[in-house]
């Protein structure tokens, strides 16, 4: 599940990411675990990157997506596609981007 997010950040609001808009956001990405280890996350990632980068809601210059800091696999997945961790935490999940 994605979004697009138009709006600039309400200073108010802590649960929003501290981006400037336009950017999109993949805020649930899960493979059923009977099916992990099968590179079908990999391929469903590059596939869905792929979508993004075509900026199918509006333009947009990153796409980013959040992980619970002791999910190293997580970690590790989004940096092979090229996200970076920015530094944020939200919720207690760290916040990573990928330029596109």
């Amino acid at each position: 599940m994605y979004e697009y997010c138009v709006k600039e950040q309400d200073e108010n609001d802590e649960d929003e990411y501290a981006q400037e808009a336009p950017y999109y956001h993949l805020f649930r990405y899960m493979i059923g675990e009977e099916h992990q280890g099968k590179g079908y996350g990999r391929m469903a990632m590059g596939k869905f990157i792929e979508h993004v980068k075509t900026r199918p809601e509006g333009s947009a210059d990153a796409l980013y997506i959040c992980y619970c800091p002791e999910n190293d696999v997580a970690k590790k997945f989004y940096e092979s596609f090229g996200f970076a961790d920015t530094g944020q935490v939200v919720d207690g999940e760290n916040i990573t981007k990928l330029s596109i």
